[in-house]
């Protein structure tokens, strides 16, 4: 039986494509000797040549129980586009379901970010640069399925939070903190600041000025059904690295 084949990756190239001619089947198996082709449920990644590059288990999300979290490797201080797709499971407390990074100068109570958060009363935030000049707010209660879009390509900013657009004057890409942007959890330079959260992740995507995907994040389980996020463009696995593992829903 051969399965549906799925590909996630820049030009969308279909491999049923290649199912109308025997011949070009025949190579494609042949060349692809390793991977199971009757393994039910699992996505077959592809390059352009046709050869599989990796067999994951589509999942709609990952879901942090509070120990766990992925650092994504990409400095915050880019000039890229980021957009994710979450969900925060806590009700509004202060400093609820956060991503990215917050990094203290020096042993000022200055602080260069790039994160989102979620405060008192669902009062959502999202911080590009110095302290907290730079913010923007929507309601978003609980238990509801957000995107967040934050463009730094250009100076001001721009963020959109569920449909709220807010531009962001920020004067310098050197505000913005150069740590790693994390999901499920917040970087920082002091441990005290690194927050946890509890939420669902359902996609994570960075964009460079010509529009071209610098990551693209999807949850999966891989072929040891560990659950990670799989990235399309590095075709690479991005594992929990704390503890604990990730709750998830397969598509």
């Amino acid at each position: 039986k051969i399965l549906e084949y799925k590909t996630v990756h820049d030009g969308e190239f279909n491999l049923e494509e290649f199912f109308e001619d025997n011949s070009l089947l025949e190579s494609f198996t042949k060349n692809n000797e390793e991977y199971s082709l009757t393994n039910e449920g699992y996505t077959f990644f592809v390059d352009e040549y046709g050869n599989i590059t990796d067999a994951y288990k589509l999942c709609e999300y990952l879901e942090s129980t509070g120990t766990q979290y992925i650092d994504t490797g990409i400095s915050c201080n880019n000039s890229y586009k980021w957009e994710y797709e979450l969900m925060q499971l806590t009700a509004g407390t202060a400093n609820t379901c956060v991503n990215g990074a917050i990094e203290q100068i020096g042993t000022s109570s200055t602080y260069k970010r790039f994160h989102n958060v979620n405060n008192v009363n669902n009062q959502w935030k999202f911080y590009v640069g110095i302290n907290d000049t730079q913010s923007t707010y929507t309601a978003v209660g609980a238990n509801v399925r957000t995107k967040i879009s934050v463009d730094v390509r250009n100076i001001p900013a721009n963020v959109n939070i569920k449909s709220q657009n807010d531009s962001l004057n920020v004067s310098s890409y050197n505000n913005i903190t150069s740590l790693n942007f994390w999901l499920f959890r917040r970087n920082s330079n002091l441990e005290q600041y690194k927050f946890w959260t509890t939420e669902r992740i359902y996609s994570f995507k960075v964009l460079d000025n010509k529009n071209k995907y610098v990551m693209n994040l999807i949850p999966c389980l891989d072929n040891n059904s560990v659950s990670c996020m799989y990235d399309t463009v590095s075709k690479t696995a991005f594992y929990n690295q704390g503890t604990g593992t990730f709750e998830y829903k397969l598509k």
